[in-house]
Formats: C-alpha cells, sequence, structure tokens
C-alpha cells in the first residue's frame, strides 16, 4: 500500500484512504472502442481543445466507420479548425459513450465548452459550418 504525504498536513495517508491504487498497480482505464477515458481526458490541451496531435487518441473512442469520416473530415484543414472539430467531437464522446462517469469529466468539458464558446465569438458563421459536420460524426 502506497503512503502519500499531504502538502498541507503534517500525516502521511494511505492509498487506500484516498482511492489512489497500490503502488506499482495501474488504475484500470474505462475503455470505449480501444479509446479509454483517462486518455481522452489527458489529451486535452491547457486551453481547453483537442487538436491534431490528439487525434489518434479521440478516433480510438470511434467506430472504425466514424473514425474514417473523421479523417476524411479534417483532411487539409487548418489546426484551428481541426481544434473546434475535434474539441465538439470530444465533449460528443464524453457525453455519449462515458455518461456513467460524468463526474470524472465535467470539469474537463467545461473547459472545452468554455474554449468553444470563445472560437464561437472569433469565428462567427464559420463556428457553425465547422462544429455541424463533427457533431454528425459520433
Amino acid at each position: 500500500m502506497g503512503r502519500y504525504m499531504m502538502e498541507d498536513e503534517e500525516e502521511m495517508v494511505t492509498s487506500k484512504a484516498i482511492g489512489a491504487p497500490p503502488m506499482g498497480k495501474a488504475r484500470p482505464e474505462s475503455a470505449v472502442g480501444g479509446g479509454s477515458l483517462d486518455s481522452l481526458l489527458n489529451a486535452q490541451s491547457a486551453e481547453g481543445t483537442w487538436g491534431s496531435s490528439t487525434l489518434k487518441i479521440v478516433t480510438k473512442c470511434l467506430s472504425p466507420d466514424q473514425a474514417k469520416k473523421l479523417e476524411a473530415l479534417l483532411k487539409k484543414r487548418p489546426e484551428d479548425e481541426v481544434k473546434i472539430i475535434l474539441t465538439v467531437i470530444a465533449l460528443e464522446i464524453l457525453s455519449k459513450k462515458f455518461s456513467e462517469k460524468k463526474d470524472e469529466w465535467k470539469l474537463i468539458a467545461k473547459k472545452g465548452k468554455k474554449w468553444l464558446k470563445s472560437a464561437e465569438q472569433a469565428k462567427g458563421d464559420a463556428y457553425k459550418q465547422l462544429s455541424s459536420p463533427g457533431i454528425q460524426v459520433v
């Protein structure tokens, strides 16, 4: 059993008490279509987006047909458009495929939605054209 020192406290806390896996053992990931919730959450950027560097992680959460549609949709698009589409899709994956674990991802989703709102204000009508196909992929 692992032990952790709490920064604000002088006491030692066992891994069991804080819900962490024992040292040397990984926490099981929630998998959907080969993609995991943990991987998807960790792929979000600091600004709240999923971009082209996260495409493999996002597509692992989709069916093979959905992944092909997504890859075709993203071909030859600039990164700012890819971020909008992948962020919309990642949020849809969270709400549709990981709904039972909402407590684990709701803050991540909030950050993504906040970024999308700013992208919508910046892009206007172009945003609507980009976000709509993304939702249809999932």
